[in-house]
Order: C-alpha cells, then structure tokens, then sequence
C-alpha cells in the first residue's frame, strides 16, 4: 500500500510540473505573437 502511494506522489509531482512548464510555455507564445499583433491593430483602429 505504500508502494503505491508513493508511486503516485511522485507522478503527482511530475504531472505538476509538466503543467506548470505547458502554462509557462503557452504564455510565453501568446506573449511573443498575439500582443505585438494586439497593439499593431489597437494602434491602427484609433488612427481611422
């Protein structure tokens, strides 16, 4: 039985941290692409 727990405490921990590293990869594209493209068109709908 505690063999078991074990085991899935440590998949716990690694299935965190796999979703921390996705979410901070994520936000880190959304930061490189969709923003600059964001300001881009935000700056051009106030010119017109």
């Amino acid at each position: 039985m505690a063999c078991c727990l074990a085991w899935n405490l440590i998949l716990f921990f690694i299935s965190a941290f796999v979703i921390i590293m996705g979410i901070t990869l994520f936000n880190l594209g959304v930061d490189v692409s969709l923003i600059p493209i964001g300001k881009h068109i935000g700056s051009t709908l106030v010119k017109s």
